[in-house]
């Protein structure tokens, strides 16, 4: 197998629970992991035999491991910045922004996650989840559109197979042309898992299963995904506890927080991570540690759509799993994870 090393660098490199600068270093890899790591003068001689495929030079510059983003929104990189939304909270936001995504289409998906991937992979990420819950009945809009773009890129990636089935008719917030029926998704959850989904390791693309909220989805989906999931070993997704609007919303339609209502249905545990939790109590961050239920946290989305901040050193203190995210293009200003 022809290896890669990058030599006579510095490394940034976790070890035994501190971070360590390793000057004057050199790196090999092949077949997707790093497989040797020491100072430079010991792999000279063979850099110089010719041993290794490839020879990077390394000298004035850092290796860092690839950063890992852990909720985004490829697609919209198409809606940055749109003025009608930069004042906006979440719910009137999302109302603002369906009425341009509502005829979105493969080649715009397409061309979109590969604006947002390029931005994420120039500032050292080389690994996202992907959100995609936004697939009009009318158009072609897939999620194939995003596991192409990541090829093409060679980008690894966890694109969830989102879903809206709640419109406005039955008391959700998405207009009613842009949700899709419960059977629809349940019958390309078999699809796209059959086509995409590589559980082998260091695999370059995985799909985890991903309603998109409390307010948009059928409670008949979400419990019916949790199923799913479990019987096929994928992760499961969801954005949850973002705003008080959205409990608001639970409390009223569910008779219960939003965490209470999700966790009812199955969605805590280690395969579950969710998006936000910027809206918790402390029954609920203990529930999500003795469940080891992960959390992506989005500062700069959170602040941009005020939302609250999320209480991630009392989480982490709890022994939560909390990850880093930038959150979707249309409520980050970068893609930018540093």
């Amino acid at each position: 197998m022809s290896s890669t090393v990058v030599r006579n660098t510095t490394i940034i490199t976790p070890r035994d629970g501190r971070v360590d600068a390793l000057a004057a270093h050199s790196m090999v890899f092949a077949g997707g992991r790093v497989t040797e790591l020491g100072p430079a003068a010991d792999f000279e001689k063979r850099v110089a035999t010719g041993e290794f495929g490839e020879v990077i030079d390394g000298k004035s510059h850092l290796v860092i491991p690839g950063l890992v983003n852990t909720h985004h929104h490829l697609y919209q990189s198409l809606t940055r910045c749109l003025p009608a939304v930069q004042n906006a909270n979440l719910f009137d936001w999302l109302l603002g922004l369906y009425e341009h995504w509502r005829n979105l289409d493969a080649a715009a998906i397409n061309m979109a996650a590969k604006v947002s991937l390029c931005e994420l992979l120039l500032h050292g990420c080389t690994t996202t989840s992907d959100h995609h819950y936004m697939l009009p009945r009318h158009t072609d809009a897939c999620i194939d559109a995003v596991v192409s773009a990541a090829d093409e890129l060679g980008v690894r990636v966890h694109v969830c197979r989102g879903s809206m089935t709640l419109g406005q008719s039955g008391g959700g917030l998405p207009p009613d042309d842009c949700v899709e029926t419960d059977a629809d998704v349940m019958k390309d959850y078999e699809r796209v898992l059959a086509e995409f989904h590589d559980a082998q390791p260091y695999a370059m693309q995985r799909i985890d299963l991903a309603p998109c909220s409390p307010f948009n989805v059928t409670r008949e989906l979400l419990r019916d995904t949790v199923t799913f999931a479990r019987e096929r070993g994928v992760l499961l997704h969801t954005h949850l506890a973002e705003t008080v609007e959205e409990e608001a919303f639970c409390i009223e339609k569910y008779g219960c927080r939003p965490v209470q209502y999700m966790a009812d249905l199955g969605w805590v545990g280690p395969d579950v991570y969710l998006a936000h939790c910027v809206q918790l109590n402390d029954d609920e961050i203990a529930l999500f540690a003795k469940t080891r239920t992960g959390v992506a946290h989005c500062p700069a989305s959170n602040m941009r759509l005020g939302s609250g901040i999320a209480l991630t050193r009392r989480l982490m203190d709890a022994g939560v799993r909390v990850g880093v995210a930038v959150d979707g293009s249309s409520s980050n200003d970068c893609g930018n994870l540093l």
